[in-house]
């Protein structure tokens, strides 16, 4: 599986390098954003093409990021609250060698008067129930 992953990274740089290298003059070329609001204008210096491509790319992993980060901070305050409830709701188990003893008084043995008798004669074994 782990190559597979490989290979499948590899492919998909692959392609993203060649479209980068069949467009380097759209890529290279400068362009100028501009905001023109009702009482403002904006207009930005000329930056490339392709650090505006970056810049939206690292914008939208930022964003993804702290959506992620929300979600796992939202389930591990989950977790915590199940946690406790599991605990809450077992009983006090912490020293198992305590209640080894009450539970092997509760189970019959052989010796018992409810065991049933055997008795050896010969090369045959007798079971005897009363």
């Amino acid at each position: 599986m782990r190559n597979v992953k490989l290979v499948l990274w590899a492919i998909i740089f692959a392609f993203v390098g060649l479209v980068i290298f069949q467009n380097q003059d759209f890529f290279l070329s400068k362009q100028s954003l501009g905001i023109n609001i009702y009482f403002s204008a904006y207009q930005t210096p000329e930056i490339y093409i392709a650090v505006l491509f970056l810049g939206c790319f690292l914008f939208g992993l930022i964003v993804s990021y702290l959506q992620g980060l929300a979600e796992r901070f939202r389930l591990s305050r989950k977790i915590k609250e199940l946690s406790v409830a599991k605990d809450a709701s077992l009983p006090n188990a912490e020293t198992p060698e305590e209640e080894l003893p009450t539970q092997k008084e509760d189970t019959p043995t052989q010796t018992d008067a409810t065991a049933p008798e055997t008795r050896e004669t010969g090369a045959k074994t007798t079971v005897i129930t009363s």
